[in-house]
């Protein structure tokens, strides 16, 4: 013939393929916490965990991290490969925080000199521990330091902090009380917003703080319960139709806090709406 024959060789080069770990580059988990790492491949499964320092971090065979005290380690984090796939490995930052704390106690307290009171104070999470209590001016206020009892003894005003301290799981948090100690009747002041608005059918806590807080309850009265209405004891207003309407706050006083009221403005629109 006019051609000779030929022949042509192809060279082909197989690699395997890359397979992505994919995870958060640092993660922040409390004393005791559980948490899982969420990590995956771009294709399959078969990803193996290990800490660099267990004392700080654990982590078991599904990705969950456990906070055993605070400080930092790595979670490292591998896939084997396979004929497929190269291998791969990435690292986790986990740094382990003691879990928070906060006491819940009123900001404001008042007595009449002589009297005999007990600071109501909570410590949440309540399994953490205990308060201690403690008088910066004992010519006013004496206090127990472990039971939170006082005796009002001098007229005038100082701070009391009511302190938790810590421990290896949990973080400190300490919150000062005012305190104010008086010949007499007491007076008190109500704290709350002059005006509020909301919407038809909306409901809302007004807001309302006595002071001092151990004075007593405040109660609520609705000018015009067409507009809106309250809650008599919590001070829960619910708006019905457009228009606005007053809500008188009492403190009736006692036999050792006087009286005082306040006055809120709620303004009651209609619920916006779009179109689209």
């Amino acid at each position: 013939g006019e051609y000779e024959p030929s022949v042509a060789y192809i060279i082909v080069t197989v690699e395997t393929a890359t397979n992505n770990i994919n995870v958060v580059s640092d993660v922040e988990v409390q004393v005791d916490q559980i948490k899982n790492l969420n990590a995956t491949l771009d294709y399959g499964k078969g990803l193996f965990y290990e800490s660099t320092n267990s004392s700080i971090v654990t982590v078991d065979s599904r990705g969950n991290i456990k906070g055993i005290k605070t400080g930092e380690a790595n979670i490292t984090i591998t896939y084997k490969g396979t004929e497929k796939y190269d291998p791969a490995s990435k690292n986790v930052t986990v740094r382990v925080v003691k879990v928070p704390t906060n006491i819940g106690v009123a900001n404001s307290l008042a007595w009449i000199i002589g009297q005999n009171d007990t600071i109501d104070a909570a410590l949440n999470p309540q399994k953490a521990g205990s308060v201690t209590f403690k008088s910066n001016d004992e010519s006013i206020v004496v206090v127990d330091q472990t039971t939170g009892e006082i005796v009002a003894v001098g007229v005038g005003k100082t701070t009391i902090d009511v302190s938790y301290g810590g421990s290896e799981k949990f973080e400190a948090s300490n919150k000062t009380v005012e305190v104010s100690v008086y010949s007499s009747y007491i007076p008190t002041s109500i704290e709350v917003n002059e005006s509020i608005e909301l919407h038809v059918d909306d409901a809302v806590d007004i807001g309302a703080i006595l002071n001092p807080e151990n004075a007593g309850e405040l109660t609520y009265v609705s000018s015009d319960e067409n507009v809106v209405v309250v809650n008599q004891t919590t001070g829960k207003i619910t708006g019905v139709k457009v228009g606005k309407a007053n809500i008188t706050i009492n403190f009736a006083g006692n036999n050792a806090y006087l009286p005082s009221n306040a006055t809120v403005l709620v303004t009651v629109s209609l619920v916006p709406t779009t179109i689209e």
